[in-house]
């Protein structure tokens, strides 16, 4: 582009040139035409002004018409000269406007050279920078797709928990009322046995009076005590142990691991126990 543009430049000024150049010749025609009539005519007029005055002014005509002729050529070659200076300097003129107009097309050029590249270089960057956000875009699309089935997850999670937890209270309660259930029974058994025990030792007595005996009333009665404090029997000191004994177990575990329904109902039944 840049070189047929210089091309067309080129000639354009060339065709400049040959204008002022024939317009040149023809007007150094023109001044030759002049020139060559206006000789005529003075040598016609010479001709007849010698012819006329012949005998008496030959010599002094032959003179004027020398000096005359040399007058007008000299005019005429200074016409001339003063033509091609004006047309030397015309011509010097329009090259150095072309040399400047061409350094000004080649300045453009390399502008626009520079543009295109930089222009280039602006796309290439919009289309990775189109190709990195349709990357993010569909990351961020797989991304926001884990997480909302984190979120189901962890939704149905929460419920599977909230119902473990429900049973784990009814449970609690199936336990609670089956411990009162249980501390009832025994506090009856515990009354018969004391009414039993009662018995016995009025019975022990009444055989040792009668064999003449010391009373054994110092005497401990050895086995199992059901007179111990109803509120700590044995048997639930045993399952006090047992159950701290898991409870350890139990919080010794990893918390991301979790508590099972089990686990946990042991965790109310130990409270329930410290409690009594």
């Amino acid at each position: 582009t840049c070189e047929r543009g210089f091309a067309a430049m080129e000639e354009t000024h060339q065709k400049k040139i040959e204008d002022l150049q024939r317009q040149h010749q023809r007007e150094l025609e023109k001044l030759r035409e002049e020139k060559d009539r206006l000789l005529a005519e003075e040598t016609a007029a010479t001709i007849s002004a010698i012819e006329a005055m012949k005998n008496a002014h030959r010599e002094e005509m032959e003179r004027e018409l020398e000096k005359s002729q040399r007058s007008q050529i000299s005019s005429v070659n200074s016409d001339v000269e003063a033509l091609r200076r004006q047309y030397l300097e015309e011509l010097q003129s329009v090259q150095r406007e072309l040399e400047v107009l061409s350094e000004q097309y080649s300045q453009k050029c390399l502008e626009n050279a520079h543009l295109a590249q930089a222009l280039e270089a602006e796309r290439q960057a919009l289309r990775q920078c189109q190709r990195e956000n349709q990357e993010l875009n569909a990351h961020n699309q797989v991304l926001l797709r884990v997480k909302e089935s984190e979120i189901q997850y962890l939704k149905q999670e929460i419920s599977s928990l909230k119902d473990e937890l429900q049973t784990a209270l009814r449970d609690k309660k199936y336990a609670s009322d089956k411990y009162k259930d249980i501390y009832t029974e025994l506090s009856i058994a515990k009354a018969k046995a004391d009414c039993d025990i009662s018995r016995l030792k009025e019975q022990l007595k009444a055989a040792t009076e009668a064999l003449g005996e010391k009373s054994p009333d110092s005497a401990t009665v050895s086995g199992y005590d059901i007179m111990k404090s109803k509120s700590n029997p044995d048997f639930l000191k045993k399952d006090r142990s047992c159950v701290t004994r898991q409870l350890r177990n139990i919080r010794s575990k990893s918390l991301k691991e979790g508590l099972t329904v089990q686990e946990r109902l042991k965790l109310f039944e130990s409270r329930d126990l410290k409690k009594d």
